[in-house]
């Protein structure tokens, strides 16, 4: 009270008593007016008639006013309408309480509220302020709250903050916040007024309260993780629909709507049990339990207990990359990696990681052949996504510990080890040439390990194809040499293998250095020998024989040797070149090989040995020229049938004569000088 009006009501002196009251009909609306014991010509724009012992004017028509500074008649009835009124108001609103119990009629209820626009500096205008100050100040329990599960109203007090979590303040419903939401929330008993009237929220934030109680996201995580929701907290983690919310939509509604709010600040959401994963588990965020992962790639065990490590689908249908972010850097959520993975396959799929076999076979997995498609599909698209490394997608999937996991789809209904993923052939089927052709199948008759399954873009490209010959060398390796079920070479594969390693040595010594690749490539078995094996030369000398040499007895000489003697083959001749390969001449393999041990074949042998000489014996007057020690060995041979035994030619003749100009046989095999004119004649 005015210290001016005081001292004239302490003196005694003031006759009017402080008596207002205020007043509204039950049902319709009316235009307030003043009443001073009876109506004024006086409207409020308020919903409701006041009355009051106020001073009027000498016209008795309306309130007094001073003409220049505020008297003490002002301020009486600055008094009756603002410190008054106010609480007589609240009364009202009070009683009305009981006049409209049920939601069906709380608009009534609502139309008895004032409104009031900062622009309103009337009495009347402070008289509406103060109304909604004083419901805020002193909690009037005047809002009303519909709870969906006890189907009735319930009358609270004004929320004072965002934290005020007790569940026993009301709170504005946000513009944006649907029906659905609202409906919800009712269910969670959030305490969200029924739909208020237009001007209820702009009264209150006109009003200058503390704090204008709207719903928002921080509001509502406050009330999920308060004393109201204590219960629901405690039954986590459980079904969905076992709780308050009852369908995964309504989780992932109000979750998303929540995260749309929060942006970057969820942390808020600490605690907030609608932390739903995959299998309609619900628990809370955070919390020290660990969180969900956060990935598109949800499905990889949605067949097995791991499921419910993930965040449902639904929920990630409603989040962006951003926000995903954000979760992830407050970890409420996790991001799926390369290591996640593999300890899970390790967990669920302990029979897929075996390291005792390179192969498995389908019945393994436990898992139908649509079904199986399908999740290898979304595997290697997951495996995809995290081989970041363009040039090193193996040596990713290694350092996560996959190496083991039979993961590649082979012929023959099995599985290989991603570690044999450079050992197998992807086919190609079109457009290729005969080379190519001839070596795909090749591996496929050997029983080579091949893709069974097409359109997996990392898988091929872990794999050889002919197309890429760098990686078909350790494809051919693998077949020839490590593969269980290969079968026997055949020289028709062999050389369809040399063929192409010959047709592709340009590239293949580039990419892996040519030393290297010559090393490799002695390793394989596929070089033809004379009698029609396939060997690998490893690092043993190759001899080439000549197509048209005796075949007969030929281990007689061979096995002393330590060289390997392959088959000659026209179309390889630049290959076996860059091997270093020795193409002799068949006059060379006689002296070297075949001569030395000519006394340990049989004479049917040795006749035809003797016959293939006589055609080749043309030749022995040049190779006395260029190459003595051919020469020689020739001499030394015992090559001469005489009196029962087989002589050396040195035995016979000297350096000055031509040999073997004719075939004699041995019975008249005997030896005389020649002379220049024996020549002649």
């Amino acid at each position: 009270m005015p210290a001016q009006l005081q001292q004239q009501v302490a003196s005694g002196k003031w006759r009017l008593l402080p008596k207002t009251g205020v007043a509204a009909p039950e049902t319709g609306n009316i235009e307030g007016h003043v009443y001073c014991l009876l109506p004024l010509p006086v409207t409020t724009a308020l919903p409701v008639h006041v009355n009051g012992h106020f001073i009027l004017d000498p016209s008795r028509r309306s309130l007094w006013k001073a003409d220049g500074a505020v008297d003490v008649k002002e301020q009486w009835n600055q008094v009756l309408a603002t410190q008054l009124l106010p609480d007589c108001y609240g009364s009202l609103l009070e009683t009305a309480k009981a006049v409209y119990p049920n939601v069906q009629r709380v608009h009534h209820f609502y139309s008895l509220l004032p409104e009031y626009h900062a622009s309103n500096q009337t009495l009347w205008g402070q008289l509406a302020k103060l109304v909604f100050q004083n419901a805020f100040r002193f909690r009037w329990a005047i809002f009303p709250v519909h709870s969906v599960i006890e189907k009735q109203l319930k009358w609270l007090p004004l929320a004072q903050s965002s934290g005020d979590a007790s569940g026993c303040a009301a709170f504005l419903t946000p513009h944006n916040l649907t029906a659905y939401l609202q409906n919800v929330l009712s269910k969670l008993r959030f305490p969200i007024m029924v739909p208020d009237h237009v001007g209820l929220r702009q009264s209150l934030e006109w009003s200058q309260l503390e704090f204008t109680p709207v719903a928002d996201a921080v509001s509502i995580c406050a009330f999920l993780r308060g004393p109201a929701c204590k219960q629901l907290r405690d039954s986590l983690p459980s079904d969905v629909r076992a709780t308050s919310f009852q369908t995964p939509d309504a989780v992932v509604s109000l979750l998303a709507y929540l995260l749309d709010e929060l942006q970057e600040q969820v942390q808020h959401l600490i605690g907030v049990p609608l932390n739903l994963g995959a299998g309609n588990r619900l628990s809370e965020f955070g919390h020290g339990s660990t969180p969900l992962f956060l990935t598109q790639f949800h499905d990889l065990f949605s067949h097995s207990e791991a499921k419910h490590e993930f965040v449902h689908k639904k929920v990630l249908s409603q989040v962006d990359p951003k926000t995903q972010n954000y979760l992830i850097r407050r970890k409420l959520c996790q991001d799926f990696q390369l290591m996640d993975f593999r300890t899970l396959l390790h967990r669920e799929h302990a029979a897929i990681c075996r390291t005792d076999t390179a192969f498995l076979p389908n019945s393994e997995f436990g898992m139908e052949a649509g079904f199986l498609q399908q999740w290898l599909n979304q595997v290697w698209e997951f495996l995809d996504s995290q081989c970041t490394e363009e040039d090193a997608p193996m040596q990713n999937l290694s350092s996560a510990g996959l190496s083991s996991a039979h993961l590649i789809p082979v012929s023959k209904s099995r599985f290989a080890s991603l570690s044999l993923a450079p050992c197998i052939f992807e086919p190609i089927k079109f457009r290729l040439d005969d080379c190519s052709k001839a070596v795909e199948e090749s591996l496929q008759q050997l029983n080579a390990p091949s893709l069974s399954m097409m359109g997996l873009k990392l898988v091929g490209s872990l794999c050889g194809n002919v197309r890429q010959p760098d990686s078909m060398l350790r494809v051919m390796e693998f077949a020839l040499n490590e593969n269980a079920e290969r079968s026997a070479t055949t020289e028709k594969q062999a050389v369809s293998f040399l063929v192409y390693i010959q047709s592709n040595w340009g590239e293949l010594s580039k990419r892996m250095g040519e030393q290297n690749l010559l090393v490799r490539v002695r390793q394989l078995p596929v070089f033809v020998t004379s009698d029609g094996r396939c060997c690998a030369l490893k690092s043993e000398q190759a001899c080439i024989l000549p197509a048209s040499l005796v075949a007969d007895e030929m281990d007689e000489w061979k096995s002393s040797s330590r060289a390997v003697f392959l088959k000659a083959n026209r179309s390889l001749t630049m290959l076996y070149a860059k091997l270093q390969c020795d193409e002799m001449a068949e006059l060379e393999v006689y002296a070297r090989f075949i001569l030395p041990v000519f006394s340990n074949f049989t004479d049917i042998t040795r006749k035809k040995h003797l016959e293939k000489l006589l055609k080749l014996s043309w030749k022995f007057e040049r190779i006395q020229v260029e190459n003595p020690m051919l020469s020689q060995s020739l001499r030394a041979a015992k090559l001469v049938p005489f009196d029962g035994q087989w002589r050396s030619v040195n035995t016979f003749y000297d350096g000055n004569v031509e040999i073997f100009k004719k075939f004699l046989q041995p019975q008249c095999f005997l030896p005389r000088r020649t002379t220049k004119s024996d020549g002649e004649r």
